[in-house]
């Protein structure tokens, strides 16, 4: 037994010993180095993904939103439409393929326009200034001459959306100008999600 011992720990096994041992690290150096890489690569393929899926998302919304800047140019010549008129020309938006659910027309920040009507009939009448979870926004889009885009937010005509809020600002007489009201338009979560990946 002392021979054994003897052979396995000779200095002419030193140099083999010294290679299994450089060897050895280097394999597990090479494994974590293929580790670290692995999920280099696992989180810039998630990266990309997430980007890709930001990017339909931002696009579908910009892109329902900008449907709307045609009846808030509309408006800004016919400030006195009523829901005739105003459906008419909603009407036309939700012939375009979008996400959009209804679009509310708010003078004087009341709701009282509105397209779709049917199933959406709870919102007729909503007063932005007495609606404490759509106050602020409303506000904010007046008073900075702003879009303002919440959500999504529980609507009061039930289910939830997200809400794009355009101030409208009509021409006076003067040259100036004086504030009409809110159009809000109204993006189903649903079908925005189903449309940009992520269901």
């Amino acid at each position: 037994m002392g021979r054994v011992r003897q052979a396995v720990f000779s200095p002419a096994n030193l140099p083999a010993a010294i290679a299994f041992v450089v060897l050895l690290v280097c394999a597990v150096v090479a494994d974590q180095q293929n580790r670290k890489v692995s999920d280099q690569l696992a989180r810039a393929d998630v990266l990309a993904k997430v980007n890709i899926i930001r990017a339909k998302l931002e696009g579908n919304i910009n892109g329902n939103l900008q449907l709307t800047q045609g009846l808030v140019s509309a408006i800004v010549t016919e400030p006195y439409l009523g829901q005739q008129r105003f459906a008419s020309l909603a009407g036309n938006l939700f012939e375009q393929k979008s996400q959009l659910r209804n679009i509310a027309g708010a003078p004087d920040l009341v709701i009282s326009l509105m397209y779709p009507m049917k199933g959406n009939e709870k919102a007729i009448g909503l007063d932005y200034r007495k609606n404490e979870a759509q106050r602020t926004a409303a506000l904010r889009a007046r008073d900075r001459r702003e879009l303002v885009f919440a959500g999504p937010v529980n609507l009061a005509q039930g289910g939830r959306g997200f809400i794009g809020r355009i101030p409208v600002f009509v021409p006076t007489a003067g040259g100036g100008d004086r504030f009409w009201g809110i159009i809000s338009a109204v993006v189903d979560v649903d079908r925005l999600y189903a449309a940009s990946g992520l269901t």
